[in-house]
């Protein structure tokens, strides 16, 4: 693959998927399942040989399309009303990564797939996303090794055959899971909320102390007897390690 199509395959509004077979419980009344559909530290080898490394961290995964309740559950990917099985109800950052309660249709192909889950077969799910940012991962002569996806859009979560741990699977619960799904997808639906808000105060702040050293430096710079210019660098070089510093600590 060519430098130039790397680059787009990893630009802003580029899609990909990423396969995460999970553990979950599953509601037989409202055909409710909930699920880890990524973890929060993902890195793999492409077919071209580049590394590809995400880490999930709150406010990183836009979840537009789930709270206007517009993000499907598909089978294998195929985007189409034929393939459409479920919607997405609610999505949410955890410890352990992104968890989703997901709906299942009753009729058609959503039926077979239920019916699989029932019989205990392993059905995998796998999430497809849009990058939304990313920088590239180099070495110390500049060679690309990869990329760092930073953000993604959320576009569906489909069930398929296999995923990254073919030994993890869906577990149908008893009926008695149905109060504990519906409360989890209130709960998860209430944080996510939370997180997005969170992480838009700390890009607002972070970008107030960006363009402090700015403002303050012509000042201070007289203050101090001093060269303004000089200063300013002096104070951004400090800032920026600062914001870095503290990005590193929320994300840990």
């Amino acid at each position: 693959m060519s430098a130039d199509l790397v680059e787009a395959a990893y630009a802003p509004g580029s899609r990909l998927n990423l396969p995460n077979a999970v553990t979950s419980v599953a509601d037989r009344r409202d055909r409710l399942v909930e699920a880890i559909v990524m973890g929060r530290f993902s890195e793999r080898r492409l077919a071209n040989g580049l590394l590809e490394h995400i880490e999930v961290a709150p406010g990183s995964v836009d979840l537009a399309l789930v709270r206007q309740r517009r993000c499907p559950v598909l089978i294998e990917h195929h985007a189409s009303l034929e393939s459409t099985i479920g919607l997405v109800e609610s999505v949410c950052v955890e410890d352990d990564g992104l968890r989703a309660i997901l709906r299942f249709a009753k009729h058609g192909r959503a039926q077979e797939i239920w019916n699989l889950i029932e019989d205990g077969c392993p059905v995998a799910v796998s999430i497809g996303m849009a990058v939304t940012e990313s920088e590239p991962l180099l070495d110390e002569t500049g060679k690309l090794l990869g990329f760092t996806i930073l953000s993604l859009k959320m576009r569906e979560v489909s069930v398929c055959a296999t995923g990254a741990d073919p030994a993890a699977h869906i577990i149908v619960g008893t009926a008695g899971h149905r109060e504990h799904l519906e409360q989890r997808a209130t709960e998860m639906r209430e944080n996510a909320e939370k997180q997005r808000w969170e992480a838009r105060f700390t890009r607002i702040r972070a970008l107030e102390w960006a363009q402090w050293p700015a403002v303050v430096a012509p000042e201070m710079a007289t203050e101090l007897g001093v060269d303004a210019a000089r200063l300013e660098e002096t104070l951004t070089r400090a800032v920026d390690r600062q914001i870095e510093r503290l990005c590193q600590e929320k994300s840990a």
